[in-house]
């Protein structure tokens, strides 16, 4: 017997939820694309105010922001798009949630800038690249807040307005900052990006509208699935960023300013694009019938990793042109081009990795995103350690594939197990072989000869299938329907 409260069936076609969900999908694309082309734009004036060891230091400091966090939002958005999809008082529910990420955003700046000054006072020394530090952290999670409350209403404008904002205007204005001659510190550089990210949470707060976290049934059960994401947030922090630290730890002199030069130049334009697609996705799985979703995740999360994987591909395919207009000469250009095969590659992992999250937490299983986080987060430390000090840069870059390949199977086959999270295993293969050999081919390959012609050919072979794909997925209508 249907439900009285819902039609029976569907009319043929899109409902009015799945063409607003499209559309604010499309938002989100083009608005995350926005804020990765503008982080590049960013990039070539960074690397050449700050040097490779001043671009290593502001590196690593935002390494430390993005771990601090990671751990105090702990994992609480992805609930807040669960909840707000629930029916009865589910939008209120989110809401209150996100003012738990709130307290926890004003907390960390109290509680940092208080153990900055004691720390000064002790040992001595200037507190305020720490506080800078500090304040950084608690905007992101405030941003992260405002930036959930606005992907479960679909307000995507919202959405990309935090974005940009918090990530192409906080660090431009640590390259106007540091621009200015004698002023081309580190410190001036976290500085200005800590101004910006405090400006951003108050605008985070208009866009969230949170309430104080009460004691109620939703609220505590939801915060109670949140505590086992809490330490998975730190291993997930860890992963992401955890390679960096390794070089500006273990490496040469310099190491990690080349290292991060090709992570946020080029490597990370495959994660943006996942990332965009995430944020565009998440919310159409959440919307399907419960009894849909795990299809629907398997077969579009597969598309979706197909165009990260083709994307990934053609930006290390041209890195021997790109690098050089993107990074100054001090930076290793050859070590660079290396690196940024597998970084690229990352990303079809990362795409796996979160249809898998989806489905756990939409089940209430998030202890068992853990495991595979911290077996990863293993991964990354032994095989990184290990092959910085054998093949320098591209050897760490290959670290980080390996751990969030590992991330990605362990996480896929926990879901199965947990939810019947199946995949057709026949395409699943085509891609990641398609991805593996691509990828390969711009590490390796040379510019001249048979080399050029490979990487152009390739190239032009990836723009015809996108172009056609986008074709068909425009024709079938296949995102909307249910």
């Amino acid at each position: 017997m249907s439900d009285p409260a819902t039609p029976p069936s569907q009319p043929p076609g899109e409902s009015a939820p799945g063409r607003r969900a499209t559309t604010a999908g499309l938002l989100y694309l083009v608005g995350t694309a926005l804020q990765g082309l503008g982080m590049l734009a960013v990039a070539p004036f960074a690397t050449r105010a700050l040097g490779r060891v001043g671009y290593a230091d502001v590196a690593f400091g935002l390494v430390l922001v993005q771990i601090v966090y990671t751990v105090a939002a702990a994992g609480i958005p992805q609930l807040v798009l669960r909840e707000h999809h629930r029916p009865g008082d589910g939008p209120a529910v989110a809401r209150s949630l996100a003012g738990a990420m709130f307290v926890a955003g004003a907390g960390l700046a109290v509680a940092g800038t208080a153990l900055a000054l004691v720390v000064a006072a002790l040992v001595g020394g200037s507190p305020w690249q720490w506080v800078a530090l500090a304040w950084s952290a608690a905007g992101l999670t405030c941003v992260a807040a405002g930036q959930a409350v606005a992907r479960a209403r679909q307000r995507p404008l919202d959405f990309v307005l935090l974005a940009v904002l918090s990530t192409v205007g906080a660090q431009g204005a640590g390259v106007l900052v540091t621009s200015q001659g004698p002023s081309a510190t580190a410190d001036a550089y976290l500085g200005a990006y800590a101004v910006v990210l405090a400006l951003c949470s108050v605008a985070a707060l208009r866009v969230a509208r949170p309430r104080i976290p009460r004691r109620e049934p939703r609220v505590v059960a939801a915060l109670r699935d949140a505590l086992p994401l809490l330490p998975q947030s730190v291993a997930m922090a860890g992963l992401l960023m955890g390679d960096v630290a390794i070089a500006q730890l273990l490496g040469p002199p310099g190491t990690a300013g080349t290292y991060n030069a090709a992570l946020t130049t080029l490597g990370n334009m495959p994660f943006v694009l996942a990332t965009a697609f995430y944020n565009a996705w998440s919310p159409m799985v959440f919307a399907r019938p419960e009894g849909t979703r795990r299809q629907y995740t398997a077969t579009t999360c597969l598309a979706l990793a197909a165009v990260v994987g083709a994307g990934g591909a053609g930006v290390s395919l041209l890195s021997p042109w790109l690098v050089p207009v993107l990074a100054p000469p001090e930076f290793d250009h050859q070590a660079m081009v290396a690196a940024l095969g597998p970084m690229c590659a990352v990303a079809v992992c990362y795409m796996l990795y979160q249809a898998a999250a989806l489905t756990l937490v939409d089940v209430g299983r998030t202890e068992r995103l853990l495991w595979s986080a911290l077996v990863a987060l293993v991964v990354l430390a032994v095989a990184g350690t290990a092959l910085l000090a054998t093949w320098g840069v591209p050897g760490l870059a290959l670290a980080r594939l390996l751990a969030y390949a590992v991330l990605a199977i362990a996480s896929l086959v926990l879901a199965w197990r947990s939810a019947g999270l199946v995949w057709p295993t026949v395409p699943l293969v085509g891609v990641l072989a398609g991805v593996a050999a691509l990828t390969a081919l711009g590490s390796q390959a040379g510019t001249d000869g048979a080399g050029l012609v490979a990487r152009l050919g390739s190239c032009a072979l990836i723009a015809i299938a996108g172009l056609v794909a986008v074709g068909v997925a425009a024709r079938s209508g296949a995102w909307s329907r249910r």
